[in-house]
C-alpha cells in the first residue's frame, strides 16, 4: 500500500493529512463510485443489502493487482480485519479453489473459530449469501458476493440467480476493463514523472486543484499532464488510463489490501 511519509516540502508526499481526508470522502471518487453504485443496485434488486466485489488482474511485471470493493457495515469490517478472518472465512477459503457459484449455507461449519466467525457475522446480517466466481481469458479473476438476507438462498432459484449474477459481473468487467485489456500493451509508452504523479493522485481521489497545489503547478498544467498520460497509455478516459497504468505497473495500486477496511466505502450503512 503506498504511503505519503518522508515527504519533502511541496511534494505530493507532504499532503498526508489531505490524503487521509481524501480517503474519508472516496464515495465521491469518480473512478470507483460507479462500480459501487451499480453493485449495490444489483444486490438490492436480488434481495440483498451487501456486496463484495473482488478482482485480481495479472500485471506485466508479474505481481498481480488486487482490488476489493464492499459496502459491508464498518463495524464488521473492523472486526473482520482485527481478527484476521480472511484466514478462516469459509467463503474466502472456498473461493481459493472453486470455479463454480455456491451458496454460503452449503459450506461446512466445523471448529469453534468458524462457528464464532459465523455467529459474529450473523449479528450484522451476514450469515446468508452466495458467491459467483468469474475467470477471464488472460488470467483475470473476479468474484461477486451478495449477502444481507435473513434466510438461505432458495434452492429452486439458485441456478437462475447464479446466472444473472455471473452475467452482471461479466458486463461490469467488460465495460470497465474490456477496452483496456483488449489493447496491445506493446503500444504503451512509459509515463513521465509528472504524468505519473498527476495520474497517481487522481487515482487516490485528489482534485485537479489539490494536485496543482501539491505539485506547485497551475491546474491547467495538471490537466495537460493528464492528457499526455492518456495519450501515452492509449486511453480515452481517465478511468481507462488509471486501470491501464495499474496493470502495466506505471502507478502503484490505489489502496490495497491486507485490510478490507481500506475499501469500505461511505455507501455502507453506519
Amino acid at each position: 500500500m503506498p504511503t505519503l511519509d518522508a515527504a519533502r516540502p511541496g511534494s505530493p508526499a507532504s499532503l498526508k493529512s489531505a490524503a487521509e481526508s481524501a480517503r474519508m470522502h472516496l464515495d465521491q471518487h469518480e473512478f470507483v463510485e460507479p462500480w459501487v453504485r451499480r453493485c449495490e443496485a444489483f444486490a438490492n434488486a436480488e434481495g440483498f443489502l451487501y456486496f463484495v466485489f473482488g478482482l485480481v488482474l495479472p500485471r506485466l511485471e508479474g505481481r498481480a493487482l488486487q482490488l476489493i470493493l464492499t459496502n459491508y457495515p464498518r463495524d464488521w469490517i473492523t472486526i473482520y480485519d482485527n481478527f484476521e478472518y480472511i484466514r478462516l472465512d469459509p467463503v474466502a477459503v472456498r473461493l481459493q479453489t472453486s470455479i463454480s457459484p455456491f451458496a454460503w449455507d452449503e459450506l461446512p461449519v466445523s471448529g469453534s473459530k468458524v462457528k464464532t466467525f459465523w455467529n459474529r457475522a450473523s449479528r450484522f446480517g451476514l450469515r446468508h449469501g452466495y458467491s459467483v466466481p468469474v475467470h477471464g481469458p488472460r488470467g483475470q479473476h473476479a468474484v461477486l458476493c451478495l449477502s444481507g438476507s435473513g434466510t438461505p438462498l432458495p434452492l429452486e432459484n439458485r441456478k437462475e440467480r447464479f446466472a444473472r449474477t455471473w452475467t452482471f459481473a461479466i458486463q461490469l468487467l467488460e465495460e470497465v476493463f474490456g477496452p483496456l485489456l483488449g489493447k496491445d500493451t506493446e503500444c504503451v509508452r512509459p509515463l513521465a514523472l509528472k504524468q505519473r504523479g498527476a495520474l497517481s493522485l487522481i487515482a487516490r481521489g485528489y482534485s485537479i486543484r489539490e494536485i496543482g497545489e501539491a505539485l506547485c503547478i497551475h491546474p491547467r498544467t495538471v490537466e495537460y499532464h493528464l492528457r499526455c498520460a492518456l495519450e501515452r497509455l492509449g486511453a480515452v478516459t481517465r478511468e481507462q488510463a488509471i486501470v491501464r497504468a495499474l496493470v502495466t505497473g506505471d502507478i502503484d495500486e490505489v489502496n490495497y489490501p491486507g485490510r478490507l477496511r481500506d475499501w469500505c466505502w461511505k455507501t455502507s450503512p453506519e
